[in-house]
């Protein structure tokens, strides 16, 4: 299946200006887990007819959800992967979209980067259309950081048309 990334990223961009508008969560700065599942949420609206959008996906199939991708971070003692968010189809390897977020101040991105490399490889076991990594700066109401990855590597030139649209010069 063909996707157009300004799509999919669109789409995503969508949902991170209503996290951002959210009075309460600017106002409460909750953890991280608030916050992606109310990304989540706004991605399940926008992408739900077509996609299945679940967090904290632990499952491929009937197994643990793991990865085999070479350089992961010691201090992970297990392959085993529970992404933030993934927009995919159940049942198939049929993955577009797979989300990696942290909050402002939270500096720990090796596992995150090693697990969006992995997961958007093409010749893995999951080969995701695209990875983003985003780091949320909720009481700014911005981005502090956003990278976007295409078959295993950051991709500078969509990772320069999302961050135009959220970091400050």
């Amino acid at each position: 299946m063909e996707h157009e990334m300004e799509d999919v990223l669109g789409r995503l961009a969508e949902a991170i200006d209503r996290v951002l508008d959210n009075d309460r969560l600017a106002r409460f700065q909750p953890s991280e887990v608030a916050v992606t599942f109310e990304l989540g949420w706004h991605l399940r609206e926008l992408f739900g007819n077509e996609w299945d959008v679940n967090g904290e996906y632990d499952r491929l199939g009937e197994d643990e959800k793991a990865l085999q991708y070479p350089g992961r971070p010691p201090r992970k003692p297990t392959n085993r992967i529970r992404p933030d968010i993934i927009v995919h189809i159940m049942g198939e390897r049929n993955n577009l979209l797979v989300v990696e977020a942290k909050l402002h101040g939270n500096n720990n991105y090796a596992y995150d980067d090693w697990k969006l490399r992995g997961m958007t490889w093409q010749e893995g076991e999951y080969g995701y259309f695209v990875g983003v990594h985003l780091v949320f700066f909720i009481a700014a109401r911005r981005l502090a950081s956003c990278t976007v990855y295409t078959n295993g590597e950051v991709d500078e030139a969509w990772t320069g048309w999302l961050q135009e649209k959220y970091l400050e010069d």
